[in-house]
């Protein structure tokens, strides 16, 4: 089934209004991984402030599932994280 082109200033207008409800939305409580959070209206807000504080979704290796398997553990920092013994805890 062909698409129907609706043409630039309907589809400008769509992109407008998308933009617009994800701005007046709620700032989202859980912090996602970079490539998850970049895309997000709040993510001038939220990501300085992450790697401020260190936290561990600031690794380029820790996706969100492997975030939250840490803080099921925990862990929540960097710093928390460095202290983790190979094996074991901290």
């Amino acid at each position: 089934m062909p698409v129907e082109d609706v043409g630039d200033d309907r589809y400008e207008d769509a992109v407008r209004r998308a933009a617009a409800a994800a701005r007046d939305a709620p700032e989202p409580a859980t912090l996602k991984s970079h490539s998850t959070c970049a895309e997000c209206p709040f993510y001038d807000h939220c990501w300085p402030l992450a790697v401020a504080e260190r936290r561990i979704e600031v690794l380029g290796d820790v996706w969100t599932s492997v975030a939250q398997a840490l803080h099921d553990l925990g862990l929540h920092t960097i710093e928390a994280l460095a202290g983790v013994e190979a094996g074991g805890s901290a």
